[in-house]
């Protein structure tokens, strides 16, 4: 749960002083009113707000509409019907894109032409028009995450609770159960790393020698045949694995077929990584993230987030096919140790290297969720199917358009749909 002070920053930072003053003309003054917010203030200092009242009393007020349940949801229920719908689609689904049509719903008017100015109505938005073609209102992440633990009914996309549409849309994907495969293998897997045969290139990857060696010699069959740079997923994925074990699990012993349950079991607890590697899963399984060596003082919350993820996973129902969206959904709704690498870490020292030599930079929470959060959790899932935890359904990864990339993809992991628990 996000630190209440924080919320309160977030608040002091997205809204301006006009915006707020707006809020109170529009909404405020008549909730105080009927007493659902400023109790402490009397009919006087009620009486004398105005556009230059002090910044913090309509803070005040807004953190009392937002912060509480029983409050926010009672004034929820006396919006407009327009104004829940904005909402609702802001806290859920990131943002409410504005039609051409609704233009003179949600933009003022002057001289017969709409003006980039968010109607008062509407200003517990702001717009965001950096997209020529889609204008949308949106809220600072901080908010969004204390609002939406307010809202009442949860829709199905944030629980465990199947898609109706997955029978339908998983015929359509490729299908991969590899528990019989990597428990047929696993001593041949053992084998090939202790022999010193899995080789990293000077930018942390796998040699291409040591995964094509791998690949023959230890019988695994491929994800993709057809995606340049994925053709050896599986076998390069297994291989970053063994690397991060410690160095006590390197063994046949415990790395066997008869112990394969005690293996899960460590791995779900976060107990068989390397611990003395510094941001060891990021460098391996989300490599396009530069700048870790830069980070002297934050950490890796591997632990942690594997720990809420897994909560997640435990309760995955049997023979159902879950989407990998409400998972990730779901992870971002409990909002439980969600950051593998602080977000403040990743504002000062990451970046993505693009092809065209630019450097991107990750400085908003939105970004960080589709550039860090989303990849873990997809990594994690498809490493686990690797291992034969899970089936997966996958498809070609779909390509990102607001970084020029050479694969056109950011992470190798993203074309994962669905998974289902194996026998």
């Amino acid at each position: 749960m996000l630190e209440k002070s924080k919320f309160r920053n977030a608040l002091d930072k997205f809204y301006s002083e006009t915006m707020l003053y707006n809020l109170f003309n529009e909404y405020f003054i008549e909730w105080i009113g009927d007493s659902y917010i400023g109790k402490e203030l009397n009919i006087f200092e009620v009486s004398v707000i105005d556009e230059n009242t002090d910044k913090e009393v309509f803070l005040n007020l807004l953190e009392e509409v937002f912060y509480d349940k029983d409050t926010f949801q009672k004034l929820f229920e006396t919006l407009p019907e327009e104004l829940q719908k904005v909402f609702k689609k802001v806290i859920w689904d990131g943002g409410y894109l504005i039609s051409d049509e609704e233009k003179e719903i949600f933009f003022s008017e002057m001289n017969g032409q709409y003006i980039k100015e968010v109607d008062k109505k509407y200003q517990f938005f702001k717009l965001n028009d950096s997209n020529f073609n889609k204008q949308f209102l949106y809220l600072d992440y901080d908010i969004v995450r204390i609002i939406r633990k307010n809202m009442g009914e949860v829709p199905q996309s944030f629980t465990l609770n199947p898609d109706l549409n997955s029978i339908e849309n998983i015929k359509t994907l490729f299908k991969d159960d590899n528990e019989n495969e990597f428990i047929s293998n696993i001593n041949l897997y053992i084998e090939f790393l202790n022999s010193g045969e899995i080789k990293l290139s000077n930018s942390g990857k796998i040699m291409k020698e040591s995964k094509k060696n791998m690949l023959k010699h230890c019988n695994i069959t491929e994800y993709y045949n057809d995606v340049k740079g994925l053709e050896q997923l599986k076998t390069e994925t297994i291989s970053l694995f063994l690397l991060s074990l410690e160095d006590k699990y390197k063994y046949s012993e415990y790395f066997s077929s008869e112990n394969i349950k005690k293996t899960y079991l460590d791995l779900l607890e976060n107990k068989i990584f390397n611990k003395e590697k510094k941001f060891m899963y990021s460098t391996y399984f989300l490599n396009y993230l530069k700048g870790t060596k830069n980070i002297w003082k934050g950490k890796e919350n591997l632990t942690e987030s594997v720990k809420s993820l897994v909560k997640i996973l435990k309760e995955i129902p049997e023979d159902e096919h879950i989407n990998i969206e409400q998972i990730i959904n779901l992870f971002l709704y409990r909002d439980e140790h969600i950051e593998l690498i602080d977000f403040k870490d990743i504002k000062d020292y990451i970046y993505i290297n693009e092809a065209n030599y630019e450097r991107t930079k990750i400085t908003d929470y939105y970004t960080y969720i589709e550039y860090v959060t989303v990849p873990f959790v997809k990594s994690f899932l498809f490493l686990l199917g690797v291992l034969g935890v899970f089936e997966l359904y996958y498809d070609r990864p779909r390509n990102t358009d607001e970084l020029y990339l050479k694969s056109g993809y950011l992470s190798k992991y993203e074309g994962l749909r669905y998974i289902k628990l194996t026998n």
